[in-house]
C-alpha cells in the first residue's frame, strides 16, 4: 500500500486530470456534436479528437502534471500522441460498437465511451506519458527538520 502523502498527491492529480478531463471533454463534445451536422460520427469523431488533443496535452502537461518549461516538451508531446492516438483508436471502437452497432444516441454513446477512454488515459499518462513527473510527484515526503513542529 502506498504511503498516505503518496496517496494524497495520487489523489490531487487524480482531481487535477479531473478538471482537465472535463473541460477537454466539453471541447471535443462541442466540436463533435458540430462535426456531425457535416460528417459521418467517425469523421466527426476524429474533428473533435484532434482539436482536443491539442488542448489535452498542453493542459494536462501544465495543469494536471504541474511541468514547466519546455524541458522534454517534444519527447512528452511524440508519448502524449501515441496515448491519445490509441485513446482514438478505443474510442472508434466504442463509439462503433454504441452507436453502429447498439444504436444509441450520440449523447449517451460519447458519454458512456467517455467512461473507458477517461480510464484509460489517465492511466497511460501516469505510467507512459508523464511517468518521471507523476514519479516526482509521488516521491517519498521529506524527513522532518530537527526542532520543526516540537514545542
Amino acid at each position: 500500500m502506498l504511503p498516505a502523502h503518496r496517496l494524497s498527491n495520487l489523489f490531487a492529480r487524480a482531481m487535477r486530470f479531473g478538471v482537465s478531463g472535463v473541460v477537454a471533454t466539453l471541447v471535443a463534445y462541442v466540436t463533435f456534436m458540430i462535426g456531425l451536422q457535416f460528417w459521418h460520427y467517425a469523421w466527426a469523431n476524429v474533428f473533435s479528437w484532434c482539436i482536443s488533443v491539442v488542448f489535452g496535452f498542453l493542459m494536462n502537461r501544465r495543469f494536471t502534471f504541474r511541468i514547466k518549461g519546455r524541458e522534454n516538451g517534444l519527447k512528452d508531446l511524440v508519448l502524449f500522441l501515441v496515448g491519445a492516438l490509441l485513446q482514438l483508436g478505443l474510442s472508434q471502437v466504442g463509439l462503433h460498437i454504441l452507436m453502429g452497432m447498439l444504436h444509441l444516441a450520440a449523447t449517451p454513446a460519447f458519454l458512456i465511451n467517455l467512461v473507458f477512454t477517461a480510464t484509460f488515459s489517465f492511466i497511460y499518462l501516469n505510467l507512459i506519458a508523464f511517468r518521471r513527473h507523476a514519479s516526482l510527484d509521488t516521491a517519498p515526503a521529506p524527513a522532518p527538520v530537527a526542532g520543526e513542529g516540537q514545542s
